[in-house]
């Protein structure tokens, strides 16, 4: 599994091949800017949220409920309650 590069909305979007992987990446990134550290990051990515209605980030995006994953980090990152 290839690390999160620190890339951009607008590159994830140009990019032609499989979309999953780099919303995956986007969003790596954001939970990575608050822990700092990839092993929490991929744990947490890795683990039921009950506030994801008991599923994992990573299957949110599987499931195309990237927009919803993405809003729920960024209301979890400026302190709001899910």
């Amino acid at each position: 599994m290839m690390e999160p590069t620190g890339m951009k909305w607008s590159e994830y979007v140009k990019m032609k091949d499989d979309p999953d992987i780099y919303l995956k990446h986007m969003c790596y990134d954001k939970v990575n800017s608050f822990f700092k550290n990839q092993s929490k990051t991929r744990v947490w990515m890795e683990t039921e949220n009950p506030g994801l209605g008991g599923v994992t980030p990573i299957d949110m995006i599987a499931m195309g409920r990237y927009q919803k994953l993405m809003d729920f980090i960024e209301n979890c990152l400026e302190g709001n309650r899910p």
